[in-house]
């Protein structure tokens, strides 16, 4: 019986019914898109519901909404990797499919289609002959657990590694799931492309017993949040930020650190740790893919690093070699050199080409950036004042994307967002200003909890809409905004508001903003904000708007082109889909199949060289 529906045959399972979609995550979120104003969506049930709440609907364990199920009431399984798990687990609990559930599978995780059988035999035929299996060596890339054109880039970026270092290769099953969680259909696409066995990161009862002594041997050393970025080292290795990347990326954050929630999640990132280390101890690995290379996977990525294996980031916009800690922008603090080493000609015009391209996205009227929905904070006015009418001094907190990595960049003032929120928040109670935040517009549910706790706690701060537009809050009286490293350092300075960051950012070669080296520095700015006034020179927001956008060749930005000629094949979130394969299948033949393998040796030979201090100049440029 086939209880995974997609879009064209789940509609009518919707109509007159209460719907609880089971799986509080990504795939629930693109539920609610897909069928906003056709389905009557109540709440999300979770196994592991990280907040009661989500998105202003309840989050319920199941047993919890067994007791308030009435008649109309309808469960969509809402999950990309338990499906089938979950649809398993509410028939035990005597619910019936379609009667009483169904799965959304839209993106065909747990059944194939017609574009998944023929990519599997389209892959077979091109890479015949190239499997490696009679070997120690290895190579691992990610199994994502989801149909996607990245799957494509893996595909070729892990057959050159395998044939680079004579190696089978090893998928790893993602963010803590287990190698039974793979379903046929994706399987079956991975072991065409030559993939030959899989792992997860389940722990003998021997590792488990270590991860339980390291657990009680360091859990008594952390009290404060910088001890838990100074006091963790495990195989002569540091994790703390490692560690608190994960934390951050995942977790509603705590502002007590010691609480028992905190000692559950130090056995769980212990546990990749040495999961990982048995592993690359105990197995001939030569090089890694990894997702992102961050949050849980930070773990495996220190580890490698440490050992010199190499490690990699590969996928429709991202090509990359990592290091340990790594973080992304190591070079704009060489924006000015670069500079110099352009023709007076490409100065001229860049200038000219910034400045059109930045006071288009000022005025809500560029696509360069993402927004959800598509609506631009540039562009939203409100038809209200905003900031309060009074001579006091208003300060704007923006703060990061906590689903994001917190380390873009090397350094920071205050270790991490969190962190500097905190700070902000004393700072707050200590001066006589107007405190302000706006939440990222690309936040989610997560942000709007974080927030609403640092409210909570410094009454002072007063939040505002998050898609208000900027020239609005300057034009009410709005004199200084607060972020970590980003980019309203440019954005906002173009206004006319003095922006000061707290950390490495990547306009830290300029002086359109300050950019204070240490707490003590930074502290004395906000406690002095009278004194402040920086004058804001245009011509160095336009330069460093034209190196960072137009003139410095990113690779991961363009990564995209040694694939694929259709860059609609680089669409991500609810884009995602088996239709990639049709759009790739479509474009390529061998001969465009021996020049994407040439294109991929040119792109590790790039990341390989790649030195942070070089200018590596885009080749076309549009003039």
């Amino acid at each position: 019986m086939n209880i995974y529906l997609d879009n064209s045959n789940i509609e009518q399972y919707l109509i007159n019914k209460e719907i609880w979609l089971f799986g509080a995550g990504f795939s629930g979120d693109d539920f609610i898109k897909t069928f906003e104003g056709k389905a009557e969506i109540a709440g999300f049930i979770d196994n592991f519901p990280k907040a009661e709440t989500k998105n202003g609907l309840p989050v319920l364990k199941l047993e919890q909404w067994m007791h308030i199920r009435k008649e109309c009431t309808y469960i969509v399984v809402s999950s990309d990797y338990y499906g089938k798990v979950i649809a398993e687990q509410l028939m035990k609990e005597g619910l019936r499919a379609f009667e009483d559930f169904v799965v959304w599978d839209n993106k065909c995780i747990f059944h194939k289609d017609t574009y998944i059988n023929e990519y599997i035999q389209f892959n077979e035929r091109l890479w015949s002959g190239e499997k490696i299996e009679d070997t120690e060596n290895i190579v691992i890339l990610p199994y994502e657990g989801i149909h996607d054109s990245s799957t494509i880039v893996r595909a070729y970026s892990i057959n050159y590694l395998a044939k680079k270092y004579n190696a089978k290769i090893i998928a790893y099953v993602r963010e803590g799931r287990k190698v039974d969680s793979i379903t046929d259909s994706l399987w079956d696409v991975y072991k065409s492309f030559n993939v030959v066995g899989a792992i997860d990161e389940t722990l003998t009862q021997d590792q488990q017993d270590r991860v339980t002594a390291l657990v009680e041997d360091i859990w008594p050393t952390l009290h404060t949040y910088d001890d838990w970025y100074h006091k963790i080292e495990i195989y002569g290795i540091n994790f703390g930020r490692t560690i608190m990347r994960h934390y951050l990326r995942v977790y509603i954050p705590t502002y007590n650190i010691e609480n028992v929630s905190m000692k559950e999640f130090l056995r769980e990132a212990i546990s990749y740790i040495v999961y990982w280390y048995d592993y690359l101890m105990n197995h001939s690995v030569k090089a890694m893919i990894l997702e992102d290379g961050v949050s849980r996977e930070g773990y495996a990525r220190d580890i490698a690093c440490k050992m010199g294996i190499e490690v990699y980031v590969t996928q429709n916009n991202e090509f990359r070699k990592l290091t340990m800690n790594n973080c992304i922008f190591r070079y704009p603090k060489y924006y000015k050199k670069f500079w110099k080493m352009l023709s007076p000609d490409e100065k001229e015009k860049g200038k000219q080409w910034a400045k059109e391209r930045l006071q288009a996205r000022l005025n809500g009227k560029s696509n360069d950036v993402y927004y959800p929905d598509g609506k631009s904070p540039f562009s939203m006015v409100v038809d209200h004042r905003i900031l309060e009418k009074n001579d006091k001094i208003k300060v704007l907190i923006c703060p990061h994307i906590f689903e994001e990595d917190s380390y873009h960049f090397d350094w920071q003032l205050f270790q991490d967002y969190f962190s500097w929120l905190i700070k902000l928040g004393e700072l707050s109670e200590k001066t006589d200003y107007d405190w302000y935040i706006k939440k990222h517009p690309a936040g989610n549910w997560r942000d709007d909890i974080i927030i609403s706790e640092l409210l909570k706690r410094y009454n002072k701060i007063k939040e505002i809409p998050k898609l208000v537009s900027a020239k609005q809050l300057r034009d009410e009286g709005l004199q200084f905004a607060l972020t970590v490293c980003g980019t309203i350092g440019h954005e906002y300075a173009a206004l006319g508001v003095q922006v000061i960051n707290a950390g490495d950012n990547p306009h830290s070669a300029y002086d359109f903003n300050w950019n204070p080296k240490t707490k003590k520095e930074y502290i004395d700015l906000l406690l002095n904000l009278q004194k402040l006034n920086k004058k804001i020179d245009m011509d160095e927001i336009y330069e460093y708007f034209a190196m960072h956008y137009l003139f410095y060749d990113d690779i991961n930005r363009r990564a995209w082109k040694a694939f694929y000629n259709n860059q609609e094949l680089t669409a991500t979130g609810i884009k995602k889909g088996t239709g990639k394969y049709r759009l790739f299948m479509d474009e390529c033949d061998d001969k465009r199949h021996q020049q994407i393998k040439k294109n991929v040796e040119e792109l590790f030979r790039f990341v390989d060289d790649w030195k942070e201090n070089e200018f590596y100049k885009v080749c076309e440029i549009p003039l």
